[in-house]
């Protein structure tokens, strides 16, 4: 496959044939004015259906979705698995699998391939790490700050004691279990559940450790938790609804005292599930992703509060793990952007100092891909697009241009 460049791609003599009633002129008019007020518009309306097809490509292509393992993941369909990203990702993984104590942080340039890679790597081996009992969860930290900014939380609100990531791991695990253990179609969820339904377990109410003598059940009290997840999505008519992050977490950090029980109750279910889990011989690789997704500058030029926010809450995170014996049979993967992690070092030695903790921090770190390589990205990509795309308007462009560049 050849390279194209933009230019070639709007070059009259080629583009012009692809036009109703050649009119290129008005194209490039119309592209010249995408500085304007009204620029988007005017290039879509020029556009059209090519504008369309592009931003529809673009998804399938550069935005990675959710991933649910059970469910198709469209990147599976063009994923080439040679990237140096992909094979740091899975090295990584494989390591702090087979390794108790240990978070280790991976770090990477922009839209090197970090979630992508991961993503796909977990899609592959969902199969795989059911049957090696291994259960992973991960921590998206921009709905952290997403989740703050529409409960109207400030952040200065979040005391320095909260140790949000953990508590959004523990939420997320106790909402993704409660939420499948009795799906037909996940016995991996339904085999811990049958074997700890009877378990004794404490309801522990105390703010921010499980210390406290608390209220004697059984691990039954998953389906009154199942139960309410559904209510939630039947009444609201959203699927995507999360009832664990945006009501449980959300509510409870506002320090409302009726949620502020709740979150209790289910931090306490779910450190003691995962306690229980353990014994059974299963465990857990925690990830912690996109704390670089926002916005590390403000207008001023100076960092953030949001991004300073979440550099304090994963060293806060980072140094309980370490200081605390919850570590036992699993492991922490964290992801980071090259820059983040230099800022992350400076604000984790000091307070690794403060409490008086060695300040090491394990880390690898993802090269870029050689020309090579970067060509069969685009060649898995481009062979997607003709099998999905084979009339789109945008792909006869391309055709186009390669038989232009091959005649010459």
């Amino acid at each position: 496959m050849k390279n194209i460049s933009i230019e070639e791609f709007l070059k009259k003599n080629v583009v012009s044939k692809l036009f109703d009633n050649n009119n290129y002129q008005s194209f490039l008019q119309k592209k010249k004015g995408c500085l304007n007020a009204d620029g988007i518009s005017d290039i879509r309306y020029t556009l059209g259906k090519y504008l369309d097809e592009f931003e529809e490509m673009e998804t399938e292509l550069f935005l990675s979705e959710s991933l649910n393992p059970k469910k198709k993941y469209l990147p599976e369909e063009y994923f080439y698995e040679g990237t140096e990203a992909y094979k740091k990702i899975k090295d990584t993984f494989l390591d702090i699998i087979g390794k108790n104590d240990r978070i280790r942080f991976l770090r990477g340039a922009r839209s090197i391939g970090k979630t992508l890679s991961q993503n796909y790597f977990l899609k592959k081996n969902d199969k795989k790490f059911e049957n090696e009992k291994i259960f992973w969860v991960r921590c998206d930290c921009k709905k952290i700050i997403e989740l703050l900014i529409d409960r109207d939380i400030n952040i200065h609100e979040i005391t320095n004691s909260t140790n949000i990531i953990n508590d959004y791991l523990n939420i997320q695990f106790l909402y993704v279990f409660a939420k499948y253990y009795n799906d037909e179609e996940r016995p991996f969820f339904r085999t811990i559940f049958e074997n700890l339904k009877n378990t004794e377990i404490e309801l522990r109410m105390n703010k921010d450790k499980f210390t406290a003598k608390g209220v004697g059940v059984n691990l039954e009290i998953i389906k009154e938790i199942h139960e309410t997840i559904w209510h939630y999505k039947r009444t609201r008519a959203d699927d995507s609804f999360h009832l664990g992050r945006e009501v449980i977490l959300g509510l409870g950090l506002k320090k409302e005292n009726k949620a502020t029980k709740a979150l209790d109750k289910w931090k306490s279910i779910s450190v003691q599930l995962q306690k229980e889990m353990k014994k059974q011989g299963y465990r857990f690789v925690k990830i912690v992703d996109g704390i670089d997704n926002y916005s590390k500058y403000n207008h001023e030029g100076e960092y953030d509060e949001n991004y300073k926010f979440l550099l304090e809450k994963v060293s806060k995170f980072h140094i309980e793990y370490e200081k605390t014996d919850q570590k036992e049979k699993e492991s922490v993967l964290v992801l980071l952007r090259g820059n983040t992690f230099y800022d992350y070092k400076i604000c984790f030695h000091g307070r690794a100092k403060r409490e008086g903790i060695s300040g090491r921090i394990f880390s690898d770190e993802i090269k870029k891909n050689s020309i090579e390589i970067n060509g069969k990205v685009l060649e898995e990509r481009y062979k997607f697009i003709e099998k999905k795309h084979p009339n789109s308007y945008i792909l006869k462009t391309f055709e186009s241009i390669t038989k232009s560049k091959t005649k010459n």
